[in-house]
C-alpha cells in the first residue's frame, strides 16, 4: 500500500469516528435522554453532534476528492477540529468531562476522562494521516499534477 493511501485510509478512520461519534456517545441516559438535562442544554448538544456529522463528512471527503494539495489540509483540520473543541470546552468556567452522577466506582471529577484518552488516539491518527499524506501536501504544482487528471485544455490567445 503506498504511503498516501495509508494516510488518506487513517483520515478515513478518522472521519468515520467523527461522523458517528457524537451519535454514539451523546444520544444515551447521560446527554440527550437526560431528564435533567434543559432544553436549551440538549439544543447546543444537538448541534455539536451535527456539527460533527459535517465535520467528519467534509474530512471524509476532502480526504478523497482531492483536486489540490489544500483540499487534503481541509480534511486534516476538519477531522482534527472536533478534538481542538473539547480542549476549548475544557478552558471555559463551570465546564466538567462528565456529571457526577455518572462516575463510575472510585472515578473523581478530577481524573481524566476516558474521552481525552479517545481523543488524543484519534489526534494520533490524524497526525500520521497527514505526515503519511505530507509528501503531497508538500509538492505544490508537482502534486496537483497527481491529484487532478490531466487534461488538454485549450489554449486562450490573447489579440
Amino acid at each position: 500500500m503506498k504511503r498516501e493511501t495509508a494516510g488518506r485510509s487513517l483520515l478515513t478512520v478518522n472521519a468515520v469516528v467523527v461522523m458517528l461519534g457524537g451519535f454514539m456517545a451523546d444520544m444515551g441516559k447521560t446527554h440527550m435522554r437526560n431528564p435533567r438535562w434543559p432544553p436549551h442544554a440538549k439544543f447546543h448538544n444537538a448541534q455539536t453532534i451535527g456539527l460533527g456529522a459535517m465535520l467528519g463528512a467534509a474530512s471524509l471527503w476532502f480526504t478523497w476528492k482531492a483536486r489540490r494539495p489544500a483540499d487534503l489540509g481541509v480534511a486534516i483540520i476538519a477531522g482534527e477540529a472536533i478534538y481542538a473543541s473539547w480542549v476549548f470546552a475544557t478552558l471555559m468556567p463551570g465546564t466538567a468531562w462528565t456529571d457526577a452522577e455518572f462516575l463510575k466506582g472510585r472515578q473523581t471529577l478530577d481524573q481524566l476522562p476516558p474521552q481525552l484518552y479517545l481523543g488524543a488516539a484519534m489526534s494520533a491518527v490524524v497526525g500520521a494521516g497527514a505526515l503519511l499524506t505530507a509528501s503531497v501536501l508538500g509538492r505544490g504544482r508537482q502534486a496537483r499534477s497527481r491529484l487532478v487528471p490531466s487534461r488538454t485544455l485549450p489554449r486562450s490567445h490573447s489579440d
